[in-house]
């Protein structure tokens, strides 16, 4: 669970690519992208000794302004990777890597984060790369995937694609719709919960 950052974007390939999931090895980034430096703080200093005043963006994570007077190494997991992505987005980079952050935080928080990184590329036209085995979390920040191995780009394009052609492992919602298909359901692929239950109601009426 890493949050990395590069200030050198000379690839052509993210130049119209404003948020992107990856599937790959970090050795596999580096092909693609120079100059990547992890996030990494003090455990002994305080949150304010590296992101300030943020109250802006804390609120928007769901934090408490009183976090600022804590010492990085008493956060709960959670919250650093929270105060790290603050403290990245702060260096102002070309681009934010995010590494299989939303392992072990619940819904909520991943929705948050989000929103937030969204609105900071509005806001700072900050590129984002999203590396995540999750499907629902990328697709909920980019549509698009691109998937390496051995430093050999193997797809590059739409993640629902690569779900269907077996690229990328199919999440538990679309092993469902199978299951529904498979007893004579005609129900489309759908990362979103809300739309297959809509799907799933009208094909009962």
């Amino acid at each position: 669970m890493e949050i990395m950052y590069t200030k050198d974007l000379t690839n052509s390939y993210f130049i119209n690519k404003d948020f992107i999931g990856f599937k790959g090895d970090i050795s596999d980034l580096k092909i693609l992208l120079k100059g990547i430096e992890e996030a990494e703080l003090n455990p002994n200093k305080t949150v304010k000794s590296y992101i300030g005043n943020s109250e802006e963006y804390l609120k928007a994570l769901g934090l408490k302004s009183t976090i600022l007077n804590v010492k990085l190494g008493s956060l709960a997991g959670t919250d650093l990777i929270l105060i790290k992505i603050i403290k990245a987005i702060l260096l102002k980079p070309k681009m934010i890597i995010l590494n299989n952050i939303e392992i072990g935080i619940n819904d909520r928080i991943t929705n948050r984060i989000s929103r937030f990184i969204k609105t900071m590329h509005e806001a700072y036209e900050i590129k984002f790369m999203i590396i995540s085995k999750n499907s629902l979390f990328l697709s909920s920040v980019t549509k698009e995937i691109l998937v390496m191995k051995n430093g050999i780009i193997k797809y590059q394009g739409n993640i629902m694609v690569a779900i269907k052609q077996n690229i990328i492992s199919k999440p538990p919602i679309i092993k469902m719709i199978d299951m529904i298909n498979e007893k004579g359901g005609e129900l489309d692929y759908n990362l979103e919960e809300k739309e297959l239950l809509k799907a799933i109601y009208r094909s009962l009426t």
